[in-house]
């Protein structure tokens, strides 16, 4: 069982990208700005998901076992751990094997918070991806056409 979920998400990232966004997306005025910051936050979300690299600063949190050597693999490019616990909240010993893999020392389900650490090269790369992913949403497309710009530039 592998459950992980977005807790928080810098959104410094997305105000520097609205202006840049908008042009693509060529919309004219500043009446859809809120709907655009969402639509671009989702997209730098599910690219990062996807490409499984940090794009923008985020703290994830992953429930989990261990593999049968004691690790867990920490996703979309790992990080800095906050905290690491048993499921019932126990503290648990971990050594970093990384900056995305743990070693813990525990048995069972445990769960993992870390915060990422984005690279600018990763974003400026993926960028294009982010914004026809955003504009894809914006324009309503299918989930079919979304996955099909996430297959055709991350594959």
């Amino acid at each position: 069982m592998n459950k992980l979920k977005t807790i928080a998400l810098d959104d410094t990232i997305v105000a520097l990208l609205l202006d840049e966004f908008k042009q693509f997306a060529a919309v004219p005025d500043d009446s859809t700005d809120k709907m655009l910051e969402s639509v671009l936050r989702t997209a730098l979300l599910r690219v990062q998901e996807y490409a499984d690299t940090a794009l923008v600063q985020t703290v994830l949190e992953l429930t989990t076992e261990p593999d049968g050597d004691g690790l867990v693999r920490l996703y979309e490019g790992g990080g800095r751990i906050i905290r690491l616990t048993t499921a019932d909240g126990g503290s648990v010993a971990y050594t970093a094997q990384g900056s995305d893999v743990v070693k813990v020392r525990a048995t069972g389900t445990v769960v993992v918070r870390w915060q990422t650490m984005p690279s600018d090269g990763d974003l400026n790369e993926l960028k294009p991806t982010v914004f026809r992913y955003g504009l894809a949403i914006y324009d309503g497309e299918t989930t079919e056409v979304l996955n099909g710009i996430l297959n055709e530039a991350l594959c």
